[in-house]
């Protein structure tokens, strides 16, 4: 009879919270036993058994945001999930469409941490997995000798760079060369890296938690002025409360759909 082991010692080979054991249990994706004294134990070949199976792929249906939920929340191995990016790409057809899809996941994990669904380790474990899978798909991807630039960063205050990471898998996809200035960057550093590498574009990502309104719009102002005066294109995406009346060198992109036709649009100027 294989060894039975306690909910945490379950946990500490599966690298996930006790949330989520529970839940596995429940759905007897995890099948558990209960001991005479009224605890659930776990047999120690089916923790193993489920261990060897997350590593090989990610089950279920690729285009169901609940699945990817679970499985991002559970901690399952970064590489799955760069594997599965990659086939939710060859099922949509372009990262732009997967990006808009992974919007959703993200909503969905920040729905679920507000409503107490989720822990604060669980959504933390999902956004980092999916950010390094993220890197590690644009890494592989070529970069073109005399590539047009993409500078990318979120502003003092802003922590979140999910958003900023999809913008740059699709920009990446659409044969520029990325720039990363990741989280609370200065304006005054953006203004001068503006005019120091002169990017063709600079991608800019605010949350609903970001800045409020006011410095966002004076942020804009600022960077949008630098851009206008090299000639860069400003990309502003995100829920963040950016200012509707953009300049002429400004772009407000919902979702990423509305990117690929803002980068048709600065290709083709």
């Amino acid at each position: 009879m294989s060894q039975l082991i306690s909910t945490k010692k379950a946990m500490q080979i599966l690298g996930v919270a006790s949330t989520t054991i529970e839940r596995w249990a429940d759905e007897d994706r995890l099948p558990s036993v209960q001991t005479a004294e009224g605890q659930r134990s776990f047999r120690l070949t089916d923790v193993v058994a489920l261990l060897q199976g997350q590593a090989r792929e990610m089950p279920g249906d690729l285009l169901s945001v609940d699945n990817w939920v679970e499985h991002l929340t559970a901690g399952i191995d970064t590489a799955v999930v760069r594997r599965t990016l990659v086939e939710l790409h060859g099922r949509l057809g372009d990262w732009f469409q997967v990006a808009d899809f992974l919007g959703n996941v993200l909503e969905e994990v920040g729905d679920r941490w507000c409503t107490g669904k989720i822990s604060t380790i669980e959504e933390h474990i999902a956004s980092g997995l999916l950010e390094h899978a993220l890197t590690a798909v644009v890494t592989s991807m070529p970069t073109a000798a005399g590539a047009p630039a993409c500078l990318f960063a979120t502003l003092t205050g802003e922590q979140h760079t999910l958003g900023l990471s999809l913008a740059r898998l699709c920009i990446k996809s659409s044969a520029y060369k990325c720039l990363w200035a990741g989280a609370e960057t200065p304006v005054a550093e953006i203004t001068g890296a503006i005019g120091d590498i002169r990017p063709a574009a600079v991608a800019l990502s605010a949350s609903v938690w970001s800045t409020d309104a006011g410095s966002l719009s004076s942020a804009c102002r600022e960077i949008e002025s630098a851009c206008r005066e090299h000639r860069a294109s400003l990309i502003l995406g995100g829920r963040g409360a950016w200012p509707q009346d953009t300049g002429d060198y400004s772009y407000r992109c919902q979702r990423f759909e509305d990117l690929r036709a803002v980068l048709e649009k600065i290709n083709t100027a």
